[in-house]
């Protein structure tokens, strides 16, 4: 577990530069038929529970390919086998007070997208890659269960992890300007809490379902 905490604190690659990178490139390309798009975004993830998440992203497109940068906040991606190995050690040891563990996450991500150039409702696939700042803690403690002891790690501060995500929607222009999405994702975080136990109980696998509302030029 050393080994991996001190692998999370190795310094990484910025995503988010390797986006910027990617559309300057895109719009250098063919600036006569690139266009930039600005958006807010808001949804649920669902992993032990659903909680709300929230970001914004800037991206450039020429034809079919799109690049973005997003950033954004993830309230609670607790894994649901974390939340089982600590509702079974509050059963295991008749604790009259639960215990409550969270997870939020703050990422910066990259993401490519195939994207239909034409029509007022244009459907589009994605994957993207980045980086999370995840934040395992207890908002409600009570003695006789530890961090460690859900988590299985040895040290809770902040931790970077890689994160993958793979996803489709559809967007809808409105107007000159305007735009509007749906989509889904599905969000890979390699944390590697409860890896000591033999399999990867501590990996977030989250659904994402989100809109967003943008305009672009």
């Amino acid at each position: 577990m050393a080994n991996d905490l001190r692998r999370s604190d190795r310094s990484t690659p910025t995503f988010a530069a390797v986006g910027l990178a990617g559309l300057l490139a895109l719009m250098a390309a063919r600036p006569a038929d690139a266009q930039v798009n600005i958006k807010v975004l808001g949804g649920m993830t669902s992993a032990a529970e659903q909680q709300p998440f929230f970001g914004g992203s800037i991206g450039a497109g020429v034809g079919w390919i799109e690049l973005d940068a997003e950033a954004g906040r993830l309230t609670d991606i607790l894994p649901s086998g974390l939340l089982d190995r600590l509702n079974d050690l509050q059963r295991q040891r008749g604790l009259p007070v639960q215990a409550i563990a969270r997870m939020p996450a703050t990422y910066v991500a990259g993401n490519l997208r195939i994207i239909a150039p034409a029509g007022p409702v244009r459907p589009f696939v994605s994957v993207g890659t980045g980086i999370a700042r995840v934040e395992p803690r207890f908002e409600v403690t009570v003695a006789g269960v530890s961090l460690g002891d859900v988590f299985g790690a040895t040290s809770f501060e902040p931790r970077s992890e890689t994160m993958v995500t793979a996803g489709a929607g559809l967007r809808l222009h409105l107007g000159r300007a305007g735009l509007a999405e749906a989509g889904y994702r599905y969000m890979v975080l390699f944390t590697g809490f409860g890896l000591e136990s033999g399999f990867n109980v501590g990996r977030p696998d989250v659904s994402v379902v989100y809109g967003a509302l943008g305009f672009r030029f």
